[in-house]
């Protein structure tokens, strides 16, 4: 056995989850072992950063660390942006890379794997050894799970055609497979100095993050909630996840409602269950402007730390339940910010952003798309949403649709990620229809990955938010008093472009037809690519806030 099938053999010991990658030079060799073994998990994609940020989407959905490949030199330069992205998802990733020949003079494709791995905020595991190859691919996947980042795993490529010892399948069977630490529990004084906090509450707010994924979690917040009259809001990451709470506000930030705002801007208290509480999650401190805050999470982020936050350090999934307990044993049930006039403030969240759609003479305005999303995207669907100006129509007018899965490509703030990190998050959860809405910026600059899309007939639909615009910087510039052609374009036919993957192409420019084509969805093993025509011409929200008015 050579080292590259030694290093094939241990990761499909070790893992279950699809390889994503590009072969080159250095790690062909071990894309031909798992092709060998009859790997149908192996899918090959058509850019290395694409790779990379497929295994990002499917550790993002299956809660599984993902597996990418991709060879030396400029095949793994390439990835930087994927892999500082899933660095600050905190997403687990091994990324296998092939390394130049250790006694190759010339060394072309050679450069400081380590200090590269360093850079992206990801750990290094070298392979130095053939002896080590067993160790060090089950290192890796240990490591991507504790520490909860991806791990570059190098091995260089004359090592790949060395001799394996001969017991590599005994030193595998005597390794399972790495399972997740046991999280801390919060001390019983912490959760008493929460309790107190909370009994002394007259608006209280919750905040619920994305690792409270399981129900009993949410039960106890809703239930703590209720307690103690708090409003519940959910950070970007969570969205959806308390839509169907009638004391729901939606996302907690930025992005909050209008309405929402003047409710959240009162509160004397916001406790943020994995929530993060940082810039964004607050609007820089401008939604709480009074507030004391305190974080419960498995660690302190930087950025919380450096305001002050009050911290509680536990998995939430012990915290919350525990809090509930002692609450229940502490008083009765507090009224605070549930009365009814709050109540019906909140109903009125969800046409808050269709009363102001009219008609543009360029384009659909993005609120009546956003709309005509919450009212025809396909029940229980898997939402993969981009980044960018448009996005805030979506994330503030899809409401109230607890049925939705929601992910986002926002990390590191990046564009052009969404597509690949909704091709892993759709090999990861394949039960759910998936829909991917895009910048027609954005989706430029993956678009050869519609490829991949067509090859392993993946029932996407891929809907483009099209401005002909890089449509944040435009209103940035505009404010500003700049010019804003230098950031718009004459868009190509996004629909054309889908046929000529094999896909299925509509222009939408009004939004019956985008609910048509959403009902219609894409057929099995087909995708879609619905060319929405926007107005560049509408501010959101936000945007209006934080550069127009600002």
């Amino acid at each position: 056995m050579k080292g590259y099938e030694a290093v094939a053999l241990a990761v499909q010991h070790f893992s279950d989850a699809p390889v994503f990658g590009v072969m080159g030079n250095a790690n062909m060799l071990i894309f031909a072992a798992l092709s060998a073994k009859g790997d149908e998990r192996l899918v090959s994609a058509r850019h290395e950063a694409a790779a990379v940020a497929m295994a990002d989407g499917y550790a993002r959905t299956s809660g599984e660390v993902g597996v990418s490949t991709v060879t030396s030199g400029p095949g793994l330069s390439q990835v930087a942006t994927s892999l500082l992205a899933a660095a600050r998802y905190r997403s687990p990733q091994v990324l296998i890379s092939g390394d130049a020949y250790r006694r190759d003079s010339a060394r072309l494709q050679a450069f400081d794997q380590q200090a590269f791995a360093d850079t992206c905020e990801s750990g290094f595991v070298p392979i130095k050894r053939v002896q080590d190859i067993v160790p060090a691919v089950h290192e890796a996947f240990a490591r991507a799970i504790l520490e909860s980042r991806p791990i570059l795993l190098s091995i260089p490529e004359d090592l790949q055609l060395e001799e394996a010892a001969s017991n590599v399948e005994a030193d595998l069977q005597a390794l399972t497979r790495p399972q997740r630490a046991v999280t801390p529990a919060p001390r019983d004084s912490e959760i008493e100095r929460v309790i107190d906090l909370l009994e002394d509450a007259q608006r209280p707010v919750f905040v619920v993050g994305r690792a409270c994924r399981d129900e009993e979690t949410i039960r106890s917040i809703r239930e703590l909630a209720e307690h103690y009259g708090a409003l519940l809001a959910t950070s970007l990451p969570a969205k959806g996840r308390l839509d169907d709470d009638e004391w729901s506000i939606g996302v907690s930030g930025g992005f909050a409602h209008t309405g929402a705002r003047k409710l959240l801007q009162g509160a004397d208290l916001v406790v943020g269950f994995a929530a993060g509480l940082a810039s964004y999650t607050t609007d820089k401190t401008t939604l709480y402007p009074s507030a004391a805050m305190v974080a419960l999470d498995l660690q302190q982020a930087p950025e919380s730390a450096m305001l002050g936050h009050d911290v509680v350090l536990g998995d939430v999934a012990e915290t919350a339940p525990r809090l509930l307990a002692a609450a229940r044993g502490r008083s009765s049930v507090h009224v605070n910010f549930r009365g009814p006039e709050a109540l019906e403030h909140i109903k009125t969240l969800t046409t808050e952003a269709v009363a102001t759609i009219d008609e543009r003479p360029d384009g659909m305005h993005p609120a009546a798309v956003a709309e005509a999303l919450r009212t025809s995207l396909p029940h229980g669907a898997q939402v993969v949403l981009g980044g960018g100006h448009f996005w805030a129509f979506v994330v503030m007018g899809v409401h109230k649709r607890p049925d939705l899965h929601w992910q986002f490509s926002y990390q590191f703030g990046s564009i052009g990620q969404t597509l690949p990190v909704a091709i892993g998050a759709w090999y990861g959860d394949p039960s759910r229809p998936l829909v991917v809405i895009d910048g027609d910026g954005s989706v430029l600059m993956h678009i050869q990955e519609l490829d991949t899309v067509a090859r392993y007939r993946i029932p996407m639909t891929l809907i483009v938010a099209n401005d002909g615009a890089f449509g944040a910087e435009v209103h940035k510039l505009r404010p500003a008093g700049l010019t804003d052609t230098i950031a718009t374009f004459t868009p190509p036919d996004f629909s054309a472009i889908g046929e000529a993957f094999g896909g299925i192409g509509v222009q939408v420019k009004e939004d019956t037809a985008l609910a048509s084509a959403l009902e219609r969805n894409a057929d099995a093993g087909r995708f879609q690519v619905l060319d929405v025509h926007i107005s560049s011409e509408v501010a959101s929200e936000p945007f209006k806030r934080w550069y127009y008015e600002g």
